[in-house]
């Protein structure tokens, strides 16, 4: 059963919501938008890298720090 059918309502539109969100905004600028074109508009990084005109190490580097930014932002900092 659907959401439409289960609720009477339509299905959130994807993307982040609530706290992911608001961490998200917190994030450096190019991170965020990495992030955002990987994981919530399924671009490969390869395809990132092509689009932005930057190295597929690049992306790739900006994806690792974005993701370490927001479990800091969500979790808080890790011990090491």
């Amino acid at each position: 059963m659907d959401a439409v059918a289960a609720t009477g309502n339509p299905s959130p539109e994807p993307g982040p919501t609530g706290e992911l969100r608001a961490a998200l905004a917190r994030l450096d600028p190019t991170q965020r938008m990495v992030l955002h074109m990987v994981y919530f508009e399924h671009h490969s990084q390869r395809d990132v890298a092509r689009r932005l005109s930057l190295s597929t190490a690049t992306i790739a580097h900006q994806v690792a720090l974005g993701m370490q930014a927001l479990a800091a932002l969500i979790v808080g900092p890790t011990r090491d």
